[in-house]
């Protein structure tokens, strides 16, 4: 998980949790208080927040999706390091490598 990920996962649970205390705190006659106000505020900066979270995990995975496909079947073997013994015996038999 990166870090930008975590960061704003935890900003939303705080969210959540403020956004329960505000709640009991308005009251239920329907006028327009300072509490009310910033449950609005709030609500429309953390939604911004999780959508931008998505848009940067959607961004990461297709990012990723070329280098799965391309290293799915790479091999080691092309960073193999020749062994002396053998290049002796070759260089014996044949001349070359």
């Amino acid at each position: 998980m990166s870090i930008i990920s975590f960061l704003l996962r935890f900003i939303s649970l705080s969210y959540e949790l403020s956004l329960e205390y505000l709640h009991l705190s308005v009251d239920s006659s329907g006028r327009c208080s300072f509490s009310l106000l910033l449950i609005e505020a709030l609500d429309a900066i953390f939604g911004a927040l999780l959508f931008l979270q998505c848009l940067f995990s959607l961004h990461m995975f297709v990012f990723m999706l070329p280098w799965i496909f391309s290293l799915r079947n790479f091999s080691l073997w092309q960073f193999r390091v020749q062994n002396v013994g053998l290049r002796k015996v070759n260089q014996a038999n044949n001349g070359n490598f």
